[in-house]
């Protein structure tokens, strides 16, 4: 018995420590202008390597879309530019986005601040 309850708790950790990103505190990410104003464009910027795969950010908010970032070879960065629509769906407040950077080999990193929404 005791042997069987050894094996079940080997397996949940095992489960647990899944290939999910990492965080990165390496990693910097900027975002223009703060806080955001809607109807305004914004500018997301992280200095993820340069050989990484792609680059994605995401609000922490259900729904939200994917922002694929471009490399930015003359800067060592990656950005994102785009517009924050005004909708009845997006509204004033504080948000947290989390950028994930997928490398060529080992687990995808991440970084992640607050933005505040105007």
């Amino acid at each position: 018995m005791r042997s069987r309850h050894l094996a079940l708790l080997s397996l949940l950790l095992l489960v647990g420590c899944g290939g999910g990103p990492i965080l990165d505190e390496t990693m910097t990410m900027d975002v223009q202008p703060q806080p955001l104003v809607r109807g305004l464009r914004a500018v997301v910027t992280v200095d993820a390597p340069l050989d990484a795969v792609e680059v994605i950010g995401r609000v922490k908010v259900m729904g939200s879309p994917e922002a694929i970032f471009r490399k930015d070879e003359a800067h060592k960065r990656w950005y994102f530019s785009g517009m924050i629509p005004f909708s009845p769906w997006v509204t004033p407040g504080t948000y947290r986005l989390r950028v994930t950077v997928k490398l060529p080999e080992g687990r995808s990193r991440y970084v992640e601040t607050q933005v505040g929404l105007k």
